[in-house]
């Protein structure tokens, strides 16, 4: 395994100085964000031949701030995407994501067959019918990093970074980004989806010649409260040269309370599966794991000239890679706060407080604006 940290001189605790130096640079750069005259305008919606062109895109830029060896500080272009959404009829939709900065990856790549509210199939790239956190819609997610991390340490047993929830579901590639077809519908208070994919990281070809699958079923229990259920089944490669393939399994039980920007919102899931990083043989029994996760936020709307709404925002995350091994996990803690000054766009600082069972402490700040147009 790769060394977890190149030095321990910058755990916790830093100097009091220099903390309050990084502070009041945080603290400049989101009132610096908040005073930015005029507004933001939607997606702008054309007509092209017989379909409904919509062009729209999101512009993240970090600022971050990490006590692990990545250098004290540093910004980052986070997201730069175009999207483009083409509709016919209300039938036929294509989506088209590139995240231009970013070696202009391209995200999402689909076409979806809308025949009613309960059924619709896609083809394409898009993400895999798994976890409650990664099918969020990043538009919607308050926290900065999905999954959290620490820039410089890495020490998480086989998928790397720490180990939270959101790292290990897609480190194992369990959730996020694939190629292939899905289905999905919503019949009264009934959500389902299913998808067949690749099995490989954001869509990249099949090289092993078998697909890896996951569903999903929700209930909504009443207005603002729902329960979800997942499962999934991972190919992965024991022995490349020799062709031998197996399969992970995974399953999840998450719940959710409200919804973004209006009140109390609340998440919690619970996650276990096999982490297929660390087999050693075809067939051999694979090591489990288990993370656990509850956030909450609350929307409070502020009707001012600059802001419309204000959020704070807390997160945790308890992980545990290998079940088989003792002081392997981690905690992660991470308070937050938002300002939006128009519909989505805002600007956020979040703090991830990092425990390592083998390793110590460690923190990241971030401060980052969320534009989108």
């Amino acid at each position: 395994m790769a060394p977890r940290m190149a030095s321990r001189a910058t755990l916790l605790p830093s100097s009091g100085r220099a903390m309050r130096l990084r502070l009041l640079t945080l603290l400049a750069l989101a009132f610096g964000a908040l005073w930015v005259p005029g507004k933001l305008e939607g997606q702008t919606e054309v007509t092209s031949r017989d379909a409904k062109l919509r062009v729209g895109g999101q512009l993240d830029l970090h600022y971050i701030n990490a006590s692990a060896d990545a250098g004290p500080q540093t910004f980052r272009v986070r997201r730069g995407w175009i999207t483009l959404n083409a509709s016919y009829s209300g039938f036929l939709e294509a989506v088209f994501v590139t995240d231009l900065p970013n070696d202009a990856t391209v995200l999402d790549a689909q076409i979806r067959l809308r025949f009613d509210r309960g059924f619709r199939i896609t083809f394409g790239r898009f993400k895999r019918s798994f976890d409650v956190f990664v099918l969020n819609s990043i538009s919607d997610v308050q926290f900065l990093e999905r999954a959290g991390g620490i820039p410089g340490y890495d020490g998480c047993d086989g998928v790397g970074g720490i180990c939270s929830y959101g790292r290990l579901s897609e480190g194992l590639l369990f959730a996020n980004r694939d190629s292939g077809i899905r289905i999905d519908g919503q019949v009264d208070r009934f959500g389902y989806q299913a998808s067949l994919t690749n099995g490989t990281k954001n869509g990249a070809v099949g090289d092993n010649g078998y697909l890896s699958s996951a569903a999903r079923l929700t209930f909504g229990l009443a207005e603002a409260l729902t329960v979800g259920v997942n499962a999934t089944l991972k190919d992965y490669d024991v022995q490349q040269r020799l062709n031998q393939v197996d399969y992970a399994k995974a399953w999840g039980l998450d719940i959710q309370h409200g919804t973004w920007r209006d009140g109390l919102l609340i998440q919690a899931a619970y996650m276990r599966g096999q982490n297929w990083r660390l087999a050693k043989r075809a067939w051999s029994t694979v090591p489990w794991f288990d993370a656990k996760q509850i956030q909450a936020s609350w929307y409070v709307p502020h009707n001012s000239e600059r802001v419309v709404g204000l959020e704070p925002m807390i997160r945790v995350s308890i992980a545990d890679p290998n079940k088989r091994s003792y002081n392997d996990g981690g905690v992660l803690v991470t308070p937050g706060f938002a300002a939006y000054f128009q519909g989505r766009s805002r600007v956020s600082a979040n703090i991830d407080l990092y425990r390592s069972s083998a390793d110590g402490t460690f923190w990241t700040l971030r401060v980052g604006t969320l534009l989108y147009f």
